[in-house]
């Protein structure tokens, strides 16, 4: 998505980027992140990305952290994240526009949020993924033994009393957050899932297109102002699956559901923000002015 729009010229306004992943630019980036090298490898993301695309007309504001912790809400909120939970913290901000795009094996997909009520939300078909209680992890502990108690109080560092006094009361405090800090870190990664890198392009370029289209008003697709998905699987280049389309909301979504508290503020906020434009602009009269595209949103 930056490498895209780095590369379109003519493309103005400030970006904030937050990536949160505390190691950075990996080598398994290297496969699905083009504007990486090997002299990137350590660096934060998004600062990485922000040091590539610094000769862009867009001013980028990178941060190493998780963009719901920022406090902001913009008034156009691109989403790029690989879990559902992420999805979730990021439906939560009610941005008054949204786009967001993701890849699942050979297929991409580009989605327009809304609207509000109508059309699905970043929360939609996303159930968050399960987390492991802190209850159940005390309750693993115990089951192990003294085995499990004396291995967990070498990780953490604690004494053996102590890790018995947490396992049966569950105390709150800077012993009880060392050990569960040990015991999910003992639970390992999540299971490796399938990526290629030209579907991650391919993703990036869908939702770059998306993102300035939106800020020049432009719909999805002209002849059918209801389409608000648009999907390419690789697969079978030629299937009908590979085209634009309406994505209701999900029946089941609790965040857009109409009883919600942050449906009305949602509503207002992308009825004030207008359809597609917010405050982005673009002169249509000359051609050499630059298109404002990127004023006032964040990825």
């Amino acid at each position: 998505w930056v490498h895209a729009l780095w590369a379109s010229p003519g493309l103005t306004g400030k970006v904030v980027l937050a990536d949160a992943d505390s190691k950075g630019i990996t080598l398994t980036n290297l496969n699905r992140c083009a504007p990486f090298g090997r002299c990137h490898l350590g660096l934060p993301k998004a600062e990485g990305a922000a040091q590539v695309a610094a000769d862009s007309e867009i001013v980028w504001d990178p941060h190493r952290a998780r963009f719901e912790h920022l406090g902001i809400t913009p008034r156009l909120l691109v989403s790029a994240v690989d879990t559902n939970r992420a999805r979730a913290e990021l439906q939560n901000r009610y941005a008054p526009r949204m786009l967001s795009a993701s890849t699942l094996d050979l297929r991409a997909e580009a989605l327009r949020v809304g609207p509000p009520g109508i059309g699905a939300c970043l929360r939609c078909y996303n159930p968050p993924e399960a987390v492991t209680g802190d209850d159940e992890l005390r309750a693993r502990t115990r089951a192990g033994g003294m085995a499990a108690v004396r291995a967990l109080a070498a990780e953490a560092g604690v004494a053996e009393a102590e890790v018995r006094r947490w396992l049966e009361r569950g105390d709150c405090g800077e012993v009880g957050t060392r050990l569960l800090h040990s015991l999910r870190r003992q639970a390992g990664p999540q299971p490796a899932r399938f990526a290629v890198g030209f579907t991650s392009v391919m993703a990036g370029t869908l939702l770059a297109a998306e993102t300035v289209k939106a800020c020049m008003q432009q719909l999805m697709r002209a002849a059918a102002p209801q389409h608000n998905n648009v999907t390419f699987q690789f697969l079978k280049p030629t299937a009908g699956i590979n085209a634009t389309g309406p994505l209701a909301r999900d029946p089941q979504c609790p965040a857009c559901a109409p009883t919600h508290p942050a449906m009305r503020s949602w509503q207002s906020r992308a009825a004030h923000g207008s359809a597609f434009g917010g405050g982005a602009r673009s002169d249509r009269r000359d051609t050499r002015q630059p298109t404002q595209a990127a004023d006032g949103f964040a990825f």
